[in-house]
């Protein structure tokens, strides 16, 4: 089975830390995490993702900043899922699916989110005679 890549960004290291440990029960997940934006817009230049999970308030960019940076990166993570206690209206993803969720956060949450485009992504797969 083929693993889904996640970069985590959030610059509450306590968040960092439960995702980490949620993700990490699954099989499926391969999950990377930084504290900062400008770090990972730095990964996304070296490393495809196949999901980003930001925080929308970081110190050194907001979320409307990523998005439209990760927009020329080569390796823009087809799914992104911002987290903010704040609601914001969100830009469009440029190349994906993009949702928002609102902190606090249940976990179950951000796992079936993973799940289902994790799904999506195989099903696309195989009907392109990939699998």
């Amino acid at each position: 089975m083929e693993q889904m890549r996640i970069l985590i960004v959030d610059d509450d290291e306590a968040i960092i830390a439960l995702l980490e440990r949620i993700l990490a029960k699954d099989p499926l997940f391969d999950v990377f995490s930084t504290t900062r934006g400008l770090k990972a817009l730095t990964i996304l230049d070296h490393y495809s993702f196949d999901a980003l999970i930001c925080d929308f308030a970081l110190p050194d960019l907001t979320g409307d900043e990523i998005i439209r940076q990760i927009k020329k990166k080569p390796h823009c993570p087809p799914f992104i899922m911002m987290i903010s206690g704040i609601v914001k209206r969100l830009p469009e993803h440029p190349t994906g699916h993009l949702i928002f969720v609102k902190k606090p956060f249940q976990p179950d949450r951000i796992l079936m989110a993973l799940r289902q485009e994790y799904a999506r992504k195989y099903r696309q797969r195989k009907q392109a005679g990939l699998e």
